[in-house]
């Protein structure tokens, strides 16, 4: 799944959704390709603790539930540790870094690529 431009309030649902989809549609392994995603802000951390949750077959926080509800969600993944089934890969060190300090690199394996590169998993 590639993630183009920024997450923000007016798409993350549609993200959600999508993963939803993927999920029980029988999916079991998913790479999320955050190269072309220029700002990793509060709504993306949400959508990927989310996808955490949407792969390991759990109920998500639900968005209303704040900043409150995304450091618990972040927490129950942290807790679970490394997903064996999602990957994340991000185009350059400050895009990992932001991942990094929000405790994703405890959630998934973490893969720094160039945007638009050929990529292999």
């Amino acid at each position: 799944m590639t993630v183009y431009g920024k997450v923000d309030s007016h798409c993350y649902q549609w993200l959600l959704t999508k993963c939803e989809e993927l999920r029980h549609s029988g999916t079991e392994r998913l790479v999320v390709d955050l190269t072309e995603t220029p700002d990793i802000g509060l709504s993306c951390l949400y959508v990927l603790h989310c996808m955490a949750k949407i792969f390991r077959d759990k109920a998500y926080a639900a968005p209303e539930q704040g900043q409150r509800g995304l450091r618990r969600l972040a927490e129950e993944d942290m807790e679970a540790g490394l997903h064996p089934r999602v990957k994340l890969l991000a185009a350059n060190e400050e895009a990992v870094a932001m991942l990094e300090r929000a405790g994703l690199a405890r959630v998934f394996p973490i893969h720094r690529t160039e945007a638009g590169a050929l990529r292999a998993f």
